[in-house]
């Protein structure tokens, strides 16, 4: 009685890893499809984030205009120098 040898050949081997190689390549650019357009949302979410958070900030601190500066009392000397600025004067 012959003995079959037992495990695989080289070439069924290299059948095996051609055939996973391809399939790979094919599911690959799917992925990367995949990755690309999570990523685009994100953008798209933090960016709508971004202009309602816009508004919201205007109006929690509102942006001085030369007109307000000019209805507020002038600084007076001991204020000027103890500015954290390092005695930087506003104009008037």
């Amino acid at each position: 009685m012959v003995k079959k040898p037992e495990g695989y050949t080289f070439v069924e081997l290299l059948i095996v890893v051609t055939i996973l190689l391809i399939l790979a390549s094919a599911v690959l650019p799917l992925a990367q499809v995949t990755s690309q357009r999570t990523r685009e949302a994100e953008l798209r979410r933090n960016l709508r984030e971004m202009r309602t958070a816009s508004p919201t900030t205007k109006a929690i601190r509102p942006i001085s205009t030369s007109s307000s500066r000019a209805s507020r009392k002038p600084a007076t000397r001991a204020a000027r120098s103890s500015n954290s600025c390092g005695g930087f004067r506003p104009t008037r």
